[in-house]
């Protein structure tokens, strides 16, 4: 038995290339396209294959879409250079790992590592492979706070796992950021499980999420990796980030205290400020005019200049 990881066909493809299993992904990538009209493929291990099938995989869709999406399985952000270079145009990317342990100095880091990517990378709370991000410290909380977070990253794309929607506990692996302590924990990947998409807990999850991403979709011009920065503060839990002088994004990721924030504590200069979205019920579209603002534990806002 050999590991897939282990002898990498990339580094070793053997003298006699298998044309016929070549040939078989080759149809497959046409039949998939054709048949549903696919945008692109995500390779699952893709760098393990010989370079030269990659890029005739690469070259096909290429001819049947005009805006191919390729997405590479690298789990790091730090390896954006060689899969763009590769002819990736999307990348999983660190922000399941991030996630699964929030301190203020990775996250400010790792935003910063988003802004100068050559590629994009998934915008995540959770993938395939991880525990769910509602069982983790934080809980439905946090599912709401990332959701809004995460969702405007500078070149960053929203995925939301089926079941991240409804607040779904049960992972379908836990391959990566495993937290569950050996736990024998159904998975979805291995056991018929079943996902409850009609309580009134799911209607609130999913609707707040779809005004997120209408908002998202109406200011697309606006968030450019180029416009934006994170905004340094003394605030010992509290994220933040914006783009140029129009939204701000802040996250508290303090698990028990609620944070006050001034808009001197963050440079902030504007006369009137709007909360655009909260992931707390009841803020949205509030307006203040220069008072302090309280984020209670694991929530985020979204301010406007008013």
């Amino acid at each position: 038995y050999v590991m897939f990881d282990t002898i990498k066909a990339n580094k070793f493809p053997g003298r006699v290339p298998n044309k016929g299993l070549w040939e078989m992904f080759r149809e497959a990538i046409s039949f998939y396209i054709n048949t549903y009209d696919l945008d692109g493929f995500r390779f699952d291990i893709g760098h393990t294959l010989p370079p030269q099938l990659l890029q005739e995989l690469f070259s096909i869709t290429r001819s049947l879409k005009k805006h191919p999406i390729f997405i590479s399985e690298d789990l790091f952000n730090r390896n954006h250079k060689a899969a763009a270079k590769t002819g990736y145009n999307v990348m999983l990317g660190s922000c399941w790992k991030e996630v699964s342990n929030i301190t203020k100095e990775s996250y400010e880091k790792f935003i910063n590592e988003l802004i100068n990517l050559d590629l994009y990378a998934y915008a995540c709370s959770e993938t395939h492979d991880t525990p769910r991000i509602v069982t983790r410290a934080g809980g439905k909380d946090l599912a709401r706070s990332l959701g809004l977070f995460n969702s405007f990253l500078p070149n960053g794309i929203p995925f939301f796992l089926t079941g991240y929607e409804v607040n779904e506990k049960l992972p379908l692996n836990c391959g990566l950021a495993d937290d569950t302590n050996g736990a024998k924990l159904p998975k979805a990947f291995f056991n018929k499980l079943a996902i409850n998409w009609t309580s009134e807990e799911a209607s609130s999850m999913m609707n707040y999420l779809v005004d997120v991403m209408k908002f998202r979709e109406e200011n697309l011009e606006k968030i450019k990796p180029s416009n934006c920065h994170v905004i340094e503060n003394e605030k010992r839990n509290l994220i933040i980030y914006g783009y140029k002088d129009e939204m701000i994004f802040l996250f508290n990721n303090d698990k028990n205290n609620s944070v006050v924030v001034h808009p001197s504590d963050i440079n902030l200069n504007w006369t009137n400020i709007k909360i655009r979205f909260s992931s707390v019920d009841g803020l949205v579209n509030q307006k203040l005019s220069n008072n302090s603002l309280v984020l209670q534990p694991m929530s985020a806002l979204c301010l406007l200049r008013n």
